[in-house]
């Protein structure tokens, strides 16, 4: 996974916030930088958008490692 700006892995998804920019390993959909759109923390969900096609996914917390990029 390579992108331009600094990550640091999330473990805990309950902290992350709409709106924010991440990375995320296990499927080819992540390759992109997405955004987050929603979060399920108590059902281990998030909700991301692909910054370069718009298409929106339902990501599982034990599916994925995921990357806040600052």
């Amino acid at each position: 996974m390579k992108h331009g700006k600094h990550q640091v892995e999330v473990t805990d998804w309950s902290v992350l916030q709409p709106g924010e920019m991440v990375a995320v390993t296990g499927d080819p959909f992540t390759q992109d930088t997405l955004c987050i759109e929603e979060t399920a923390p108590e059902l281990g969900v998030i909700w991301v958008r692909r910054k370069t096609s718009g298409d929106r996914k339902v990501l599982n917390a034990g599916d994925y490692r995921i990357w806040r990029l600052t």
